[in-house]
């Protein structure tokens, strides 16, 4: 049943089966070390095969980044009044009158309050 195996084996030596066997590991060992940097060339290649593509797609969204950027460069710089920027300014502007009013009141409030003594009709 087994002739075949028996005359394979009939011209092996044991120095030929551990020559093998050394082979054998020796070439699993370098495919352990080769493996990760064989796997980053493989995906380098992938992604130089994909750049053609890339690159077109990139350009346009780079455009529309840029006009995004135009416009927010628009709206935080000042342009004569049609800002964000210049119109917190005039709030800003606008509040610090009313503070400096509001002040005012405040201290003609205190005079009226606060007792005279020339006058006649202080107590």
């Amino acid at each position: 049943m087994f002739n075949w195996i028996s005359l394979l084996l009939e011209d092996i030596t044991a120095m030929q089966v551990a020559a093998w066997i050394a082979l054998v590991i020796g070439l699993t060992i370098l495919v352990r070390k080769i493996w990760r940097p064989l796997k980053r060339l493989i995906k380098l290649t992938d992604a130089l095969s994909e750049l053609p593509e890339f690159i077109p797609t990139q350009r346009v969204e780079m455009q529309a980044l840029r006009q995004e950027v135009r416009e927010i460069h628009h709206e935080v710089h000042y342009n004569n009044g049609s800002s964000v920027k210049d119109a917190v300014g005039r709030i800003e502007t606008g509040v610090a009158r009313m503070h400096e009013k509001f002040e005012d009141r405040l201290r003609e409030i205190d005079e009226r309050t606060q007792p005279n003594p020339l006058r006649k009709d202080s107590k």
